[in-house]
């Protein structure tokens, strides 16, 4: 698992959104049907996770991507 804040949206594809760790490494969640198999994520976690300072994640290494399947926790 790791901590994680939101950084931005992927300047080449819009449906990418891509959140940090304070270590700098990248992580990244689709909001289209790329992530529909992302576990935990709500209607309301859509609607704030700009704010969150802490994201609690389980995540995959694909193809050199670090995808996020599970959202645990956020704060």
């Amino acid at each position: 698992m790791k901590d994680v804040f939101f950084k931005c949206v992927s300047d080449e594809d819009s449906c990418e959104y891509i959140f940090q760790n304070t270590a700098g490494e990248e992580f990244c969640l689709y909001s289209d049907s790329r992530g529909h198999l992302t576990k935990n994520i709500t209607p309301h976690f859509w609607d704030s996770f700009y704010f969150y300072k802490k994201i609690k994640i389980e995540y995959k290494n694909l193809d050199g991507k670090n995808l996020i399947t599970k959202v645990v926790s956020y704060k």
